[in-house]
């Protein structure tokens, strides 16, 4: 008796994960371990796939969802927040609690500011303000900054303010803002007052001070005086600080 022999696959057949459901493909190959196999896929669409099936297996399913809110790849990263962002378990609470209501993760931001890094975050704030306000980061001005949501400009205060232990962030610069507006009349002088006491300016005691470049505020990040940061950069500085120490306010 002779058997037939299998033909091999070819090249139209369809193969497993090509062709059928995700979550058909999850039963044949074995329910949380096919979920984990396709969550390491180099298929952007398969991994997607497997986070949604991922939730249908409660706390096990649930764990292999939230490292990937931290996902450099943003469109993984943007699946698992929106998969998750009405649960409330505290776990789920804990993890998002750096995210704003858009899907902005604030969390990178935190971890340049615990170490020290303050120009590198500096820059990153600027680019996630450009993110929140539906702006090219290289077009962003004090007029966009008035469409940031609140959410997010309290977001980056209080992440700014905590990692830096009350040395920087909005709220620092509005008690130093208000204490040179009180010291100076005219607001010109106030905004000299100001930039002198955060470190954008030269001390104008025996010459005319002088506004610095965003790259020596940069270049003495280390040893910044309180309220240098954020700057967020050359198109911002003094001339929209009004906005964002006050902002929505009224």
């Amino acid at each position: 008796m002779s058997f037939a022999v299998p033909p091999s696959p070819r090249s139209d057949d369809a193969v497993l994960g090509q062709g059928i459901g995700q979550e058909f493909q999850a039963a044949i190959l074995g329910g949380l371990e096919a979920v984990k196999q396709n969550l390491r896929s180099k298929n952007a669409s398969t991994r997607i796939a497997a986070l949604r099936s991922a939730l249908n297996y409660d706390q096990p399913g649930l764990e292999l969802v939230l490292p990937f809110l931290n996902s450099p790849v943003e469109e993984l990263q943007q699946t698992a927040y929106e998969l998750l962002k009405e649960r409330q378990e505290p776990q789920v609470r804990f993890a998002l609690q750096y995210f704003s209501s858009q899907g902005i993760n604030y969390t990178p931001l935190r971890k340049l500011l615990k170490v020290g890094k303050w120009a590198e975050a500096d820059q990153l704030t600027r680019r996630l303000m450009a993110r929140a306000t539906q702006t090219p980061v290289e077009q962003m001005r004090g007029q966009q900054v008035r469409h940031l949501p609140q959410e997010d400009y309290q977001l980056i205060d209080r992440i700014w303010c905590e990692e830096s232990k009350q040395r920087f962030g909005f709220s620092v610069q509005r008690q130093i803002w208000q204490k040179a507006c009180a010291w100076r009349w005219h607001r010109g002088e106030a905004w000299c007052v100001f930039g002198e006491r955060v470190g954008w300016r030269t001390p104008s005691l025996l010459m005319e001070g002088q506004w610095k470049s965003y790259e020596e505020i940069l270049a003495q990040a280390h040893h910044a005086p309180k309220g240098c940061f954020p700057h967020l950069g050359p198109t911002f500085g003094i001339y929209t600080v009004e906005v964002l120490i006050n902002f929505k306010s009224e």
